[in-house]
């Protein structure tokens, strides 16, 4: 039926209420009455019914969807306790209360509305007292209702719970401030529920967050949390958390709560972030999180203590973790994120990813960290130290379940930093590898089978660095070539056999360009080199028995290079 809302000339009926001391005095409330009557006059006919100043219920009531419930600023409906209104007509009103409901009372239904908003229910919307319970109770009135709208300042001192199915929610010109004794859960804002079977897989679907900024004030609460929902997205926000622990962190229940909870189809973009211990977190122990797309995230200052680590640690600002030798973490991808004054930058464990256009500034710890890993793509990164305890890249623990496959492209570390790559994982694949700064290690490989595609290593300090290229003795049949150029005690060293070495090397060295170790290990490598050397360096310590060397040498005198001269 189309509904239409008549002029106040022309109302069907035109209900006023105006509630006395002694209308209360009886056992039947004539409010709640003649409202009841007041429904009935319509006769199924479109009308509207203004509620003047208060209307008070003391019976379960329906409110048919040929009503429209007209609202005025001070107007408003009382619900006594134990009483259930129920409203599928149309509601009138702007951003101010116009229920108020006693403990145990309800209101619900499906309301013909574009969207629900806690004002109706006397949320305060100034940052000055709690909101959780009248917040949480407003998005659970009306489920049908697929928008909801909020904007102010609010106090939050639980967590509050998204767990309406399909339905989006427009927080944009709101602010979420946490208390400082902490939520009950550990954060503001969930999308998801806390009920949850053995059988479950998802606590809620297609659910959409755009805008609002959140800021906890306690330091074991996060703004944002996903728990095991699907069809998820978060976009437009801002995070303040430098009084918190983590900025949007998705989670899954553990095994005895549920034997197959799922994060699904997530969208995570446009975040900006200040303070915390991490930005992204996702930590599974249980189930699995796949198809997740994290974009266009800006984070500084990510470097906080996490007071629920057993020693008092910092964390990376993107951790990201299968919690072990298992792969939970599927088909992730993380496009256009900058990172600046952090402790580390991304922890990679047990995950299958793609990463691309990174860019991770004033990194104290570790640019990136790699554990475990299935198949890792990474792409356009570029990582700046600024320690000589800082390590760029660093690819430790491989699995012995997973593919252990790592594939570099186009990556940048610059500034201080003790090593630039630090690599226990075989397989690694780098194409475009720059290497520019102050450093100990340029790339220090422990790995078999490990490819280092078109390198440029160059140290741009006065001061002496150790060595552009280590390889161990277990980094056999590793192929490495590129340009190395500065100043170093050595250009490369090799201790391990089966390795292939082809480079252009231009620079100073106190020990010699390459060095090779008097043992076994490094037999059967190969050597190929144009060296050109600013001093009288040496261009290697041996040739080795067992080696193949094309080291060309050039001679300034001449303008000519010498192939293999005497050491």
């Amino acid at each position: 039926m189309k509904l239409k809302i008549w002029s106040l000339l022309l109302l069907v009926i035109f209900y006023s209420c105006t509630t006395e001391e002694n209308d209360l005095d009886e056992s039947i409330n004539p409010n709640s009455i003649s409202f009841a009557e007041a429904i009935a006059n319509l006769e199924d006919k479109t009308g509207v019914i203004i509620a003047e100043n208060t209307v008070t219920f003391t019976e379960d009531l329906t409110i048919p969807e040929n009503v429209i419930l007209n609202f005025n600023v001070r107007d408003r409906m009382i619900i006594n306790a134990g009483v259930t209104v129920t409203i599928n007509g149309i509601i009138s009103a702007g951003k101010f209360q116009i229920f108020e409901i006693a403990a145990g009372g309800k209101v619900n239904g499906c309301p013909q509305i574009e969207y629900v908003t806690p004002h109706w229910w006397g949320v305060d919307d100034t940052g000055t007292n709690p909101i959780s319970d009248i917040f949480q109770t407003s998005i659970e009135s009306f489920p049908c209702i697929k928008k909801f709208v909020a904007s102010g300042s609010f106090l939050v001192n639980k967590e509050i719970l998204l767990s309406v199915n399909g339905r989006h929610y427009d927080f944009n010109g709101s602010t979420f401030i946490g208390v400082t004794t902490g939520t009950d859960n550990g954060g503001l804002i969930t999308i998801g529920g806390r009920d949850f079977s053995i059988n479950d897989k998802h606590s809620v679907e297609d659910v959409t967050l755009i805008g609002g900024t959140y800021i906890p004030k306690f330091n074991h609460d996060n703004s944002l949390g996903i728990l095991h929902a699907k069809n998820i997205k978060i976009s437009n926000v801002t995070i303040k958390g430098e009084n918190s622990l983590r900025g949007i962190a998705m989670q899954n229940p553990n095994s005895t709560i549920s034997s197959n909870p799922a994060i699904e189809n997530v969208i995570i973009e446009n975040v900006i972030q200040t303070g915390g211990v991490n930005a992204i977190n996702i930590d599974i122990n249980n189930g699995i999180a796949k198809n997740i797309v994290v974009d266009n995230i800006i984070a500084s200052s990510i470097n906080e203590i996490n007071p629920q680590a057993h020693i008092l640690d910092k964390e990376a600002s993107f951790r990201i973790s299968s919690n072990g030798d298992h792969l939970r973490i599927k088909n992730l991808t993380i496009s256009n994120v900058v990172l600046d004054d952090i402790y580390q930058g991304f922890e990679l464990k047990g995950v299958k990813a793609n990463i691309s256009n990174v860019q991770i500034q004033n990194v104290e710890h570790i640019g990136i960290n790699i554990q475990f890993p299935d198949v890792i793509n990474l792409n356009d990164i570029e990582i700046s130290g600024v320690s000589n305890q800082t390590n760029g890249i660093v690819g430790v623990g491989p699995s012995a379940l997973l593919s252990n496959e790592l594939n570099f492209s186009n990556i940048k570390i610059n500034g201080t930093f003790k090593r630039g790559v630090w690599n226990s994982i075989g397989n690694i694949k780098f194409n475009r590898l720059a290497i520019n700064g102050n450093f100990m290690y340029g790339i220090y490989n422990n790995a078999k089978k490990s490819i280092y595609k078109d390198i440029n290593i160059s140290s741009s300090t006065s001061t002496l660095d150790y060595t552009a290229i280590y390889n161990a003795i277990s980094g056999m049949d590793s192929n490495f070539s590129g340009t190395i150029n500065g100043k170093y005690e050595y250009g490369i060293i090799n201790a391990a056999k089966n390795s292939i070495m082809d480079f252009q090397i231009n620079g100073s060295f106190s020990n010699a360009a390459v060095f090779t170790f008097f043992n076994g290990n490094g037999y059967s490598s190969i050597y190929k080199a144009y060296i050109n050397l600013s001093d009288s360096s040496k261009h290697i310590n041996s040739y080795r028995t067992g080696d193949i060397y094309q080291i060309y040498v050039y001679d300034a005198t001449t303008d000519t290079y010498t192939l293999n001269p005497a050491p």
